[in-house]
């Protein structure tokens, strides 16, 4: 009964559906409704997942590509979301005779765009799915990492925050009844901490770890060379090595699935405008190594850079010479994700420990002093 309801609605979708535009619309983008700027704002990944998967059920259902479009565009927009804007920009580009790969430049990412634009020349439905397949899988990496990251992130601020209370309120507070000179043993220790936070050397302190920290988020996509090679061996540059390879071997193995050879996927990945130099680097040797003969195994070994991770290396070393490797890759990848999750949030665990304990130190610390404190002024 649900099938023949379904079906019947499809029926009638499609007489409502228009044919393929005869004359092309002017298109002009500009201002703040500009593909890109709405994309940031509103065409979230996971929405986009969403929406591919819609348009490969209407595609598969007989429904033409524009009417996919025109019909979600319709569906958003009845429900006041912004997100019709976006479909809008696209449906005029696609309009204006630009393939749906091409118009989706500035909107989605590259190895989504390759997908599609793989399904262009095959099935646009099953290019869509893998897009849509790929970018969950890759959104469910992001939620699981960002989850473990929120209880670190938490003590890190409880640590802060105690200091700057005890800097700012108690300290203050038992000077104007005890003087400071009096103090002694953790009282005079967190007078001295106190006497830091508010002082001159503070702030320029907090704004060189805050520069470190922006320098060393900005350099793991870009550094490069033997340095980095070095340093993807060590904490937590080898955590960046891990999630950026299993992100890099998912859509290289999503992009075979949806009919490219494994040194033309690898190719063309090594040839996105919009690929950052690590990940450059790292494509370019695989594409050398499979140039020369080498199987993708013994390519990545022979690179040194044991990426995305020693044990994904050695399992395609082992496994690459099998009739169907390529098939299996995909089953490869999501073990690699799923390992790579495990050992980040091993990681988290680990400091979450570390800033734990500094909490507690500091909080003991801190009765300490107090403690010393009311000692002090019981004695006067």
């Amino acid at each position: 009964m649900k099938g023949r309801k379904r079906d019947m609605a499809l029926d009638a979708m499609r007489e409502r559906m228009p044919g393929p535009y005869d004359e092309p619309r002017p298109f002009i983008e500009k201002g703040f409704f500009s593909a890109s700027r709405l994309a940031r704002l509103f065409f979230t990944p996971a929405l986009r997942a969403k929406t591919w998967r819609k348009m490969a059920f209407m595609l598969r259902h007989g429904i033409s590509f524009y009417g996919a479009l025109l019909s979600l565009e319709s569906q958003y927009r009845r429900a006041g979301s912004l997100h019709a804007g976006v479909l809008a920009v696209l449906r005029e580009r696609v309009a204006n005779g630009l393939p749906f790969s091409v118009a989706l430049g500035d909107v989605a990412g590259p190895d989504e765009c390759m997908l599609i634009r793989a399904g262009e020349e095959r099935s646009l439905a099953e290019g869509l799915l893998l897009a849509s397949e790929c970018l969950m899988k890759k959104n469910l990496l992001r939620r699981r990492l960002g989850r473990a990251l929120l209880y670190p992130f938490f003590l890190l601020l409880l640590l802060l925050g105690l200091l700057v209370l005890s800097a700012l309120v108690l300290v203050p507070g038992f000077s104007a009844v005890l003087p400071p000179e009096e103090w002694t043993g953790e009282a005079a220790l967190l007078l001295r901490a106190s006497r830091f936070v508010t002082g001159p050397f503070f702030l320029p302190f907090v704004f060189t770890l805050l520069f470190l920290t922006g320098l060393f988020f900005f350099s793991l996509p870009r550094l490069t060379g033997p340095l980095r090679r070095l340093l993807d061996r060590l904490f937590p540059w080898s955590v960046y090595r891990s999630l950026i390879g299993s992100g890099w071997l998912l859509s290289l193995s999503t992009l075979i699935r949806s009919g490219k050879s494994l040194r033309d996927s690898v190719e063309a990945l090594s040839l996105l405008p919009s690929l950052s130099p690590y990940l450059r680097e790292r494509s370019n040797a695989l594409a050398g190594g499979l140039a020369a003969g080498k199987t993708m195994g013994e390519a990545l070994l022979d690179a040194g850079f044991l990426f995305p991770s020693r044990e994904v290396v050695f399992d395609l070393l082992l496994y690459a010479r099998l009739s169907n490797f390529e098939e299996e890759l995909h089953g490869i990848s999501e073990e690699s994700m799923e390992a790579c999750l495990e050992e980040c949030e091993e990681s988290l665990r680990l400091l979450s420990v570390l800033l734990l304990f500094l909490v507690t130190v500091a909080v003991f610390f801190i009765l300490m002093a107090l403690s010393s404190l009311e000692m002090g002024l019981a004695a006067l």
